[in-house]
This record gives structure tokens, sequence and C-alpha cells, in this order.
């Protein structure tokens, strides 16, 4: 049926496509398809310049006009109504208002509110958010190239919802982790990261996926020894002593021993067995280091560059002026 004026031969309309914009994935209907988007987008050639009408079943819904190479775009203004969409299109001569060409062939498609978009594409991903130091005397985020003393820091990120994340310090893996509902996962070294620079990847891992090209961007960070605390440094047994003795600096003579603690650094040649602390008073106390004894900080290099010491918490004890590791 053809809009009531007169007609004629104006060029050919033609609705090459209609198009469904909702979510993430573009699709073209094919006529009588099935589309969720209310206000689809419809597409045509026609004599260029030309005004178009666009009619859905004998109700016009708007109009647009031929670009210079004779195509045209419409969407519709207003949302479509639930049901069967019957569009066609018809040229106005740009001269003459009242002149109209023929109607295109329709093209029909099914508007259905209930469908539901489709879920939102997610690429696949894991990325390093944060690295955290909580030891030591300075605490907190690490920046990229930051030094830390914290040989196994926190490590934190995002990927993609319930999935394996395999992190790595450069090509080596140091183990692996399982991110949430939300995405959010954290993994600590379950060994020491050694002395030195490292750079901290985590790596997605999906088995319906090839996974080879996808990784974090590398997180660098520099791992170094922490300092014994001042008090700890009461002396250093030498290896090279053939009686292992420890000069306490930090008890002054006269004063009563009971229930006194000091962190005294053990060589450890010599962590497990008998040594002394000798104070300023001339008295000496013998300590014995069982074999299973736990240190109260972890090994590190001395400050002169040999010997690894392990420091340990030492109760010293008023009656027999014995010392007992804490």
């Amino acid at each position: 049926m053809n809009k009531i004026g007169t007609t004629k031969t104006i060029g050919r309309v033609v609705i090459k496509q209609v198009i469904d914009y909702v979510g993430v994935n573009t699709t073209s209907l094919e006529r009588g398809g099935e589309t969720s988007d209310t206000r689809p987008t419809l597409k045509g050639t026609a004599t260029a310049g030309t005004k178009v009408v666009i009619y859905d079943f004998d109700k016009v819904i708007g109009e647009t006009y031929a670009d210079a190479h004779g195509n045209w775009t419409f969407i519709p203004k207003t949302a479509l109504s639930e049901g069967s969409h019957n569009f066609a299109a018809q040229a106005v001569d740009p001269k003459n208002a009242s002149l109209y060409g023929d109607r295109s062939g329709a093209y029909w498609v099914e508007v259905d509110h209930t469908v539901p978009a489709p879920e939102p594409f997610v690429p696949v991903h894991a990325v390093i958010t944060e690295v955290v130091d909580d030891i030591g005397a300075k605490t907190g985020k690490l920046s990229n190239r930051d030094t830390t003393d914290d040989s196994r820091p926190l490590i934190k990120g995002t990927a993609n919802a319930n999935m394996k994340v395999v992190i790595y310090d450069a090509d080596e893996v140091i183990g692996e982790t399982m991110s949430d509902a939300q995405g959010n996962w954290s993994f600590m070294p379950t060994q020491d990261l050694s002395t030195g620079s490292h750079i901290l990847i985590a790596k997605p891992v999906d088995d319906s996926v090839d996974m080879s090209g996808y990784r974090s961007m590398g997180f660098w960070i520099n791992v170094e020894a922490p300092e014994l605390p001042q008090a700890a440094m009461d002396n250093v047994i030498s290896a090279q002593e053939t009686i292992p003795v420890i000069d306490v600096q930090d008890v002054q003579s006269g004063e009563t021993k009971s229930a006194q603690t000091l962190n005294v650094a053990f060589d450890e040649l010599l962590s497990a067995g008998e040594s002394e602390l000798h104070f300023g008073n001339d008295e000496t106390v013998t300590v014995t280091i069982g074999e299973t004894a736990e240190p109260v900080a972890e090994a590190i290099p001395s400050a002169i560059g040999c010997g690894i010491y392990d420091q340990y918490s030492v109760m010293l004890l008023e009656s027999d002026m014995q010392a007992a590791v804490a």
C-alpha cells in the first residue's frame, strides 16, 4: 500500500538490514528474526538525497534521508511494543513532498521484551593489583620496583571469577591460587624469595582456552635482608673462636638478671650446643641452644659479610644463673 498522494518512480528504496545492538555482540536480524532490542537500527539504500519515510505496518514511525552515496539509517525514537513489527520504507521526492515512490518490500521482526540481553563478554585476564609488605619496621603497599625486607610479600590481584591463577617469579612457578566469585585473589609465597630482584607475574589458567599469550604485566620488587634490631646484636659468636663467649652489654653490673630476656645472635655452626654469656660484672652464664630451638628472626647475612646468624631469645634464670632459650 502506498501513501496517499501522487506516486511516481523516484527511485527504488530497499531495507537492507535490521540490526540488534543490545548486548555486546551486534546481530543482523533475519526476516522474521527475534530481538530484545526495542529500538533496532534499520539500514537501507535509496536515491541520494531522497527523504525516506519508515512504516511499521501502515503507521509512520519516522523518517530519514539518504546520504550522497544513497545510504540511509533509521532508529525508532520510541521503544517498539512486544510482538510482531513489519517495517517498510518509501521515498519522497525531495523537490515535491506530495510525490511518493513505491514502498519497499516488508522486513518483519519479532520483539520479545523477555529475552535477556546476552552476558557481557569478559576477556580472560589476571592482573596483579598490589604487593604488600607486612613485616619489619616499614610495612604497607609496595610500588613497582620498590625494595622490601619481606621475603614473603602478600600478592593481590583480579582475574575472571573462580579462575585458577598461577604466580611466577620471572619464568619460575612459585605457586597458584583461585579467584573468588568477584574475581579477587591473593597469594603469599610458601618459600622465601631470595635477596635481589624479582619480577612477579600472574597467569590465568582456563582449560577451554589457549592461554599461551595471557599473562599480567610484571611487578618488580627488590628483596633485601632485614636488619637485626640493635638490642639483638649483644654480640655474635664467631665460628673461629675455640670457646664461644658472648659479651652482653645491655645488662648493667649489679642488677638482678632474673627473668630478663636477651636477643642473642649465634653463628649457624654453633646454633645447637653450649655457649657462654659473659656480663660486665665478670659473671658468666651458660646457654644451651637445643636442636629444636626456634629462632625469633630469620637467618640473615652478618653485617661484616661472613657467616649466617640465627637470632634466639634467651631467658636468664636467677636460681642457678643458667639460661634457657625462650
